[in-house]
């Protein structure tokens, strides 16, 4: 399977998402303990889009997330550039490739 593209740019700067298990909590816990699972499989709303973002962002090359006021502000100017469907597929294939055991049946 081909791995996606994850990556955008806003301002000139490019930015990538990625979503170890630490980050996935940290997304949940701030969108009221909602799974990020659930927030794919029902109508999300832009402050949950810009908060699965935001704590998966991160510029392209560096290992330090952005701080989550400013990834927010960066996420929602994404939102408005990329739109709904696209920014919520992405977020959607960064999960899908770092955090695949959410997915899983058993």
């Amino acid at each position: 399977m081909e791995e996606q593209e994850t990556t955008f740019v806003v301002d000139g700067t490019e930015y990538e998402l990625k979503y170890p298990e630490k980050r996935v909590e940290m997304a949940e816990a701030s969108m009221g303990d909602k799974s990020i699972v659930e927030v794919f499989s029902t109508q999300p709303t832009l402050r949950e889009i810009k908060t699965a973002a935001a704590y998966g962002l991160r510029e392209v090359g560096q290992s330090a997330w952005v701080n989550p006021t400013k990834a927010i502000d960066i996420a929602g100017r994404a939102l408005e550039e990329l739109g709904r469907t696209s920014l919520m597929t992405l977020i959607a294939d960064a999960v899908m490739r770092d955090c695949a055991f959410l997915f899983q049946e058993n």
